[in-house]
């Protein structure tokens, strides 16, 4: 059995299960951290951008800088995982996406800079063909994503 694992922005199905809400904020390598007191500092840092997620900064910086505009240009990369591990070796600042940084945020690798998070329409969901079974692989897997986001 399959489980599909991605962020969307239609309409709820019933067959849907919600691993997450889009939560979004600025991350970092410890290093770039260290000149990031404020807000304001991003002006001087190269931002990263996912291609997929390009509005991502425009989005933050509505809510961390209303109708002050602060875009930089910065490299895009195709690939989420690529911006992300050129973020942790101290190439710039990328939006971090909580579902997915917040381990390493936890672990250090990355470093919040910044309280102020913003919530996207989209969220992190799970769908599958058929019915989750007890002890199958599949319901394993899914149990183990909740528990990683309640």
């Amino acid at each position: 059995m399959a489980l599909a694992i991605f962020y969307r922005s239609d309409e709820e199905t019933p067959d849907e299960i919600l691993i997450a809400r889009d939560i979004i904020y600025p991350v970092c390598s410890p290093a770039v951290a260290q000149s990031l007191r404020t807000v304001e500092n991003l002006s001087g840092q190269t931002f990263l951008y996912d291609t997929t997620w390009k509005m991502d900064w425009q989005s933050w910086l509505a809510t961390a800088l209303p109708g002050r505009p602060l875009l930089k240009s910065g490299p895009e990369y195709s690939l989420y995982s690529l911006a992300l591990e050129e973020c942790k070796n101290g190439a710039g600042v990328l939006i971090g996406h909580d579902a997915l940084v917040s381990d390493e945020v936890t672990r250090g690798a990355l470093v919040a800079p910044f309280l102020i998070h913003a919530e996207l329409p989209a969220r992190l969901s799970m769908r599958s063909m058929k019915p989750l079974q007890d002890g199958s692989p599949a319901k394993q897997v899914a149990d183990f994503l909740l528990a990683q986001h309640p």
